[in-house]
């Protein structure tokens, strides 16, 4: 099933209108083995396997295809990955393949949102992904099932960030009127770039785990000694062979501290500014 850009680049006026960095394609994880041996015939390399909820593959120039064996990890927000589990059950088969499958309209709505308030929440997200919604909306917006959204958002526990999303994108790209909700979600929105800030995804982690001094020793913490189910799905190898974790810590202690030298710096830098 093709997910996010792929679909929604669809509803665009026209073709180029909506870019994006990589196709997303949900698959049956009991295939991963079988993709894996089609991409690389097809000449693509693959970048990363068995990681996570997605297989990695590369092809230059720039053809960069993430192949999903799940919607959410077990890293993610709880709600969701236990939501999206058994997503199957969501699903509608194509009538014109034999292979494909698609969301009802209201259930691919949802994924939207869902997968935007992952990026909101964590990093930040940028006006693509609010014109998106604006685009999905004004295609569908009196066909929609609002009260069958209403509770299946408050289920994966974004019931209010749908609304304010809702909200924003439609004030915003119908005639500009904003309310001061409104202004202080696009400003994030705006301070966030394409694909969020090393900055939004510290303070919202440290503002998760309680703020101030407390939530930047648990921050410090986690990224010191990762929590098992981020483990499970970056590093399944070591999840499997939990021994062998001394030796992630080490690795990831030496990578710190040398290839990503810069970005430890300015991580600490954040800390130090966070109040």
């Amino acid at each position: 099933m093709p997910l996010k850009g792929t679909v929604i680049k669809e509803l665009y006026p026209s073709i180029g209108m909506r870019q994006m960095s990589d196709f997303d394609i949900l698959f049956d994880k009991k295939y991963a083995e079988n993709v894996r041996e089609i991409m690389l015939d097809l000449g693509f390399t693959c970048e990363h396997f068995g990681e996570g909820n997605h297989d990695v593959y590369f092809k230059q120039p720039v053809s960069n295809f993430e192949m999903h064996t799940g919607l959410f990890g077990e890293a993610h927000k709880p709600e969701a990955y236990e939501y999206y589990k058994n997503i199957k059950d969501r699903l509608i088969k194509d009538n014109d393949n034999d292979f494909g499958y698609h969301f009802r309209n209201e259930d691919l709505y949802i994924y939207l949102t869902a997968h935007e308030y992952k990026h909101y929440s964590g990093s930040g997200t940028g006006l693509r992904s609010l014109l998106d919604t604006y685009v999905f909306l004004q295609k569908y917006v009196n066909q929609l099932d609002k009260e069958y959204i209403s509770i299946e958002t408050k289920k994966l526990g974004i019931g209010d960030f749908e609304q304010q999303n809702r909200s924003l994108a439609l004030h915003l790209f119908c005639n500009g009127d904003l309310t001061k909700q409104d202004r202080e979600m696009l400003e994030y929105v705006i301070y966030s770039g394409t694909y969020g800030t090393l900055q939004n995804s510290i303070e919202n982690s440290v503002r998760k785990h309680g703020g101030g001094k407390k939530g930047k020793r648990i921050y410090l913490k986690n990224k010191l000694f990762l929590p098992l189910d981020i483990i499970k799905d970056a590093y399944p190898f070591y999840y499997k062979h939990k021994v062998l974790l001394p030796a992630l810590f080490i690795y990831r202690i030496g990578k710190a501290v040398t290839v990503k030298k810069g970005q430890t710096k300015r991580t600490l830098k954040i800390l130090k500014k966070i109040k």
